[in-house]
């Protein structure tokens, strides 16, 4: 008895070991990947473009989605009407998850048609403030979350 329990406990730590390294092998890999990505990509920073965008979600933005763009606390709930509260822009929400093309057509187009409950600023908001707007929440996103939208954005314009 005593024989197999130490047998089972050797057995158990020599597959813990090989997880182990498995998992380190896999974290070293996306490291490199990380790093690989992070000197492709730049970050294009335009203050003046930042703080126009800032100027314009203040007025136009921050009342559903916070002055910060941290968005509703239960962004990811639906209300009464079925409809989810308005998102964070600002790297936490799933913003980042869509290309340039769409965040942009979100904003001119808004997202009703969608099932959502933002209006159109097509005539409200020129192409160039639409892209400050962009521009300035983007400017909050950590670089790991700005360079996982970089590629998703690459892919979006193949």
């Amino acid at each position: 008895m005593k024989k197999n329990s130490l047998l089972a406990l050797g057995v158990a730590l020599i597959l813990i070991s090989c997880d182990q390294v498995k998992e380190a092998k896999q974290a070293i890999g996306a490291i490199e990947a990380k790093k690989a990505v992070k000197s492709a990509i730049k970050r294009v920073i335009n203050e003046k473009r930042i703080t126009n965008g800032e100027k314009i979600f203040a007025e136009y933005c921050a009342y559903c989605h916070g002055k910060a763009a941290e968005g509703d606390p239960d962004w990811k709930t639906q209300g009464p009407t079925g409809i989810l509260s308005p998102p964070p822009l600002n790297g936490s929400g799933h913003a980042w998850h869509h290309s340039m093309s769409v965040l942009f057509n979100y904003i001119k187009d808004g997202s009703l048609a969608k099932g959502g409950s933002m209006a159109p600023y097509a005539t409200t908001l020129s192409d160039r403030e639409i892209k400050d707007v962009i521009a300035w929440f983007q400017s909050k996103w950590p670089d790991e979350i700005y360079n996982a939208w970089a590629e998703t954005n690459q892919r979006d314009k193949k």
